[in-house]
């Protein structure tokens, strides 16, 4: 057997992990690593076992990040998020792997496929039970990243039985890095509006209300909220609330508040999410009635504000597109999406009020590229509109741009060149500082597609 290639079949059975874990059938692959069924050799204990790709096995980056999602994620525990046992490195494959617990069941998004949507009650066990495991997580300095239904798994095929995989994107409080590097992080379906660089960028426990509020919409209306479309329009969607008319009306004020825009308008912590209201035992509730209509009332008040303002940021953009903004050279870079003005969520921008001088990026606020591994690649763009001396400016990235791709500046003037050589979407910030102290930012959401 070549230790190096991907253990598939038979081969995958015959391979003991330290003397400790038989490895059997594959279950996942990402592009980092590979996920197995196994089983303890001296219980006969099922477990997962999640194994470095071949190719990153020699890298030190990917073996460091893989060991701090082991270190975060050890101590750990609460019934709802599936344990992690174990991080060591086989002497025979020489690949780091970690053993987890296994959780066997059909994921969220599968049971909702064949049953529809939860019944209130079934809904209140899900609401509290992922709440509660992650408030757990977020007391311990972790924030997910990448709540969706396809991350739940319901254990025996029972909704009290939920808990939360994958946290191998998670992020530690105390790192500006993913547990899997910096890129970004989510499924676009139920990623956050921070997640996307509004709203500051700042991705706290808040932004996992934000995506759990998307996963319980879609657990109690048996269908997901249209977040997706082009990167124009999902970057609108989370400046507003969804349409959540189809929501029932005893949880949509607390869905209504998880999913508002700004983060500080969502409910404090998880804590709260787990507490807002519950019907069990049984057909009782623990909230007033009284306080129902108020939270509803609320709620109502919020939703009619967010409207009034996206109102107002419809008609300046309609005077914007009216004005004849020229968008076919910034298109001719990649895919780019257009803010207006006056919306600079996520982006700093610094001035005196009485200087002359200028400093701001230029149309494209948030930059969509697209290249291929093994393709050689060029982005020249001079990204920030400035009239003071170019050669006192200075550009900068901060975050981590695609592997084997390098940056350089010139005049103003930058350029992002070379080959790619690992597929996977990157997120960084285009950073400028002129010799006047005036600052801007820019960010470049980067896809690098396999050949």
């Amino acid at each position: 057997m070549n230790t190096g290639d991907v253990l598939t079949g038979s081969e995958a059975t015959d391979v003991i992990l330290n003397g400790i874990y038989q490895v059997e059938d594959r279950l996942a692959q990402g592009g980092m690593g590979e996920v197995y069924k196994g089983r303890v050799i001296e219980t006969g204990d099922p477990v997962a076992i999640k194994m470095i790709l071949p190719q990153h096995a020699g890298n030190e980056l990917m073996i460091s990040l893989f060991r701090k999602e082991a270190s975060v994620l050890h101590n750990l525990y609460h019934e709802a998020i599936v344990r992690y046992y174990v991080f060591s490195v086989d002497p025979v494959l020489q690949r780091p792997y970690l053993v987890m617990e296994y959780a066997e069941g059909p994921s969220l998004g599968g049971y909702i496929k064949a049953h529809g949507a939860l019944s209130p009650k079934q809904h209140d066990r899900l609401r509290r039970r992922l709440a509660e495991g992650l408030q757990a997580a977020h007391a311990a300095g972790v924030c997910h990243r990448d709540i969706s239904p396809d991350n739940i798994i319901l254990v025996g095929g029972k909704i009290e039985n939920a808990k939360l995989i994958d946290f191998g994107i998670a992020k530690a409080t105390d790192s500006d890095e993913t547990l899997i590097g910096s890129g970004l992080a989510g499924k676009m379906a139920y990623i956050s509006p921070e997640q996307l660089g509004l709203n500051g960028g700042e991705v706290t426990a808040k932004s996992d209300i934000y995506s759990l509020g998307l996963v319980l919409a879609e657990a109690a209306t048996g269908k997901a909220l249209p977040m997706t479309g082009s990167q124009l329009s999902i970057l609108e969607k989370r400046r507003s609330l969804p349409d959540l008319s189809e929501v029932p009306e005893r949880i949509r004020p607390l869905i209504c508040a998880m999913l508002a825009p700004n983060p500080e308008d969502r409910p404090r912590d998880m804590a709260e999410v787990a507490a807002w209201f519950d019907v069990e035992p049984l057909e009782t509730t623990t909230m007033r009635p009284g306080q129902i209509r108020k939270s509803e009332r609320q709620a109502a008040r919020r939703a009619a504000r967010k409207a009034k303002q996206q109102e107002t940021r419809s008609r300046r953009w309609r005077r914007l597109i009216g004005a004849g903004v020229t968008v076919s050279a910034a298109m001719a870079i990649g895919a780019v999406v257009l803010m207006e003005p006056g919306l600079r969520d996520g982006f700093s921008l610094q001035r005196a009020e009485a200087a002359p001088i200028r400093l701001e990026p230029l149309h494209e606020q948030i930059v969509a590229l697209e290249a291929t591994v093994g393709a050689t690649y060029d982005w020249t763009s001079r990204p920030f509109s400035y009239n003071g001396d170019k050669a006192g400016l200075i550009l900068r990235v901060i975050g981590r741009i695609p592997p084997g791709l390098s940056f350089s500046h010139d005049g103003g003037i930058s350029q992002i060149a070379g080959v790619p050589t690992e597929n996977g979407t990157f997120s960084f910030l285009l950073d400028a500082e002129s010799s006047e102290g005036l600052v801007a930012e820019q960010m470049v959401v980067f896809n690098v597609a396999a050949p």
